[in-house]
């Protein structure tokens, strides 16, 4: 091989390199999409959004409703059970002798 075509020969493999780069990363873009796609199906969020930013801002937004859905679930049961403590304490064991006298 002469020097020109060896050179013409790793100028097409240069660029086919840089071609076969930018599919890597469109790829691995599109991968992204899918992912965060699947964690919004997950949590009951179907939009079609089409940029990656936007997905991550929406699955943000939808986790940090999850969190404070969890904080507000947690308040009330921590009410629930101290409700229900202030019920026994006030029935005590007089209630709870006359509960089974009814029975």
């Amino acid at each position: 091989m002469s020097r020109r075509r060896k050179k013409d020969y790793v100028k097409q493999l240069e660029d086919k390199v840089d071609q076969l780069e930018s599919q890597i990363i469109e790829l691995n873009r599109r991968i992204e999409q899918y992912k965060i796609k699947l964690s919004l199906k997950e949590i009951g969020e179907e939009r079609e959004v089409k940029e990656s930013e936007d997905l991550q801002d929406l699955l943000r937004i939808d986790m940090k409703n999850v969190v404070q859905n969890e904080k507000e679930e947690s308040r009330q049961n921590d009410t629930f059970f101290k409700l229900l403590k202030h019920y026994h304490s006030l029935q005590g064991p007089v209630g709870v002798d006359r509960i089974k006298l009814i029975k």
